[in-house]
């Protein structure tokens, strides 16, 4: 599949559709900039969330590595198909649940800091009436 504006090569998982066209990372972001322009620092942070999103949940590498020690278990050590299944899809849950609870404590120290942010000014404010009184 080819990027419909510069034709760089993309895949499913690297492509963004917008309308009937399926455009690379570069291309979407230059189309968004078209409807909101972004600084420097806007742009670079928006690629790192972006090409994190498509990254997904887990690394395309670990899973890889799952799928390959399984596939060596079952063709190799003629281990058995259904047991060699299960262990790897449990390894796969596990990594991903490990992953997931990373991402809820990433989101709760992020509310954490915002919240403590937010009590300062508030705080900051009070202390401000009160002189004023």
């Amino acid at each position: 599949m080819q990027c419909a504006k510069c034709g760089a090569a993309i895949s499913h998982e690297t492509s963004f559709e917008t309308g009937s066209k399926k455009l690379c990372m570069n291309c979407f972001l230059e189309l968004a900039q078209s409807f909101k322009p972004l600084s420097s620092e806007d742009s670079k942070r928006l690629k790192k969330a972006v090409k994190e999103e498509m990254a997904g949940v887990l690394p395309r590498d670990a899973i890889k590595e799952y799928i390959e020690d399984g596939l060596q278990a079952i063709l190799v050590k003629r281990e058995d198909y259904d047991e060699v299944t299960n262990r790897v899809m449990n390894q796969i849950d596990r990594a991903a649940g490990l992953t997931m609870c990373q991402e809820v404590l990433s989101v709760i120290m992020a509310l954490k800091k915002t919240l403590e942010e937010q009590e300062t000014e508030i705080r900051s404010k009070i202390k401000r009436l009160g002189d004023l009184q």
